[in-house]
């Protein structure tokens, strides 16, 4: 009795066992192949630059934005490269617990790789690690926008007058093979009102390098629009704020009003006597008392006329 409760547990212990069986196992194989390829274009772009040209140069009168068409020569390389690769497959072991057991043959009938194992179809290649440079196979030589990221560009702007010449440089940004410096706004910083512009530019794009000058006359300068208040005289200068305070007035920006009264204060010029009480009701109607007693009592102060004395000292 013993011994067959002993075999019965060996069989039982032997199953167990024998599920192990069946078991699937993967398997890999390597190689490597060669791989011919062109590099990206923007990649040689960054990295290749045979010349470099400022292609044009153009002057919009609308916004006085000067636009300037970089270009550049670059060699593209067809590059050989080494890559390492794999073939995977799966395999299926025979499994005995299915092939002892009648009550599992079914299983077996129905699906046989469950129970006699089967070896899978090799898979792949699948890339095995980063490829390797073995050497330039071919070139190319390209033309197209520049776009090499250590590209230089200087602008200069010279304006000219009767009363002399006046330097200011730039260097712009470069995006997209364009760059573009806002002439307008550069000349309006002038000392005085150029009658004509040079501008000159350098490129430097590693070794490469190239240049451009254009020239504007008078007729171009009109045609900008032009303006600074440096070039006005200290005279043109009153009058153009005295017309910019009755419109700001006008509109009830006193804001507006009292920082024009400020710019003739700061002319230090002669100025009429009632300039100070119009300057204290802007700066009252701005709500600005403090300063509004400060420009009534220097009007009270002024002995040539009193027209407004009685509506002065309400501000005091």
């Amino acid at each position: 009795m013993a011994s067959l409760k002993t075999a019965f547990a060996l069989v039982v212990l032997s199953l167990f066992v024998l599920t192990g069986c069946g078991t699937t196992k993967l398997h890999k194989r390597y190689d490597v192949t060669q791989i011919e390829e062109w590099q990206e274009d923007y990649e040689a772009k960054r990295t290749s630059v045979i010349d470099a040209s400022i292609k044009s140069g153009t002057l919009y009168l609308g916004d006085g934005q000067f636009v300037m068409e970089l270009e550049q020569r670059y060699q593209v390389q067809k590059i050989l490269y080494n890559q390492p690769r794999y073939y995977s497959r799966s395999s299926k072991e025979p499994n005995l617990f299915y092939i002892l057991n009648p009550l599992l043959w079914i299983t077996c009938l129905d699906t046989p790789s469950n129970c006699v194992g089967r070896e899978g179809e090799w898979g792949g290649p699948y890339n095995d690690g980063d490829r390797e440079f073995v050497r330039v196979q071919d070139q190319d030589t390209r033309t197209g926008p520049l776009s090499y990221p250590a590209a230089k560009l200087r602008v200069e702007v010279v304006a000219t007058s009767g009363t002399g010449e006046w330097r200011e440089t730039l260097e712009p940004e470069i995006a997209r093979g364009r760059a573009s410096i806002d002439v307008k706004e550069t000349l309006q910083k002038s000392p005085f009102e150029p009658k004509a512009v040079r501008i000159l530019a350098a490129l430097q794009a590693g070794e490469a390098s190239s240049s451009l000058e254009s020239r504007y006359d008078q007729s171009v300068m009109e045609r900008l629009g032009l303006f600074s208040e440096r070039w006005l005289s200290k005279p043109e200068l009153y009058a153009r704020y005295v017309h910019q305070i009755r419109s700001c007035m006008n509109d009830s920006d006193y804001k507006c009003a009292v920082k024009h009264f400020f710019k003739i204060q700061d002319l230090k010029i002669e100025v009429p006597d009632t300039f100070y009480f119009h300057f204290a009701k802007a700066l009252s109607l701005m709500g600005d008392t403090e300063n509004a007693r400060k420009a009534a009592r220097m009007y009270l102060q002024d002995a040539r006329h009193m027209a407004y004395a009685s509506d002065a000292e309400a501000f005091l």
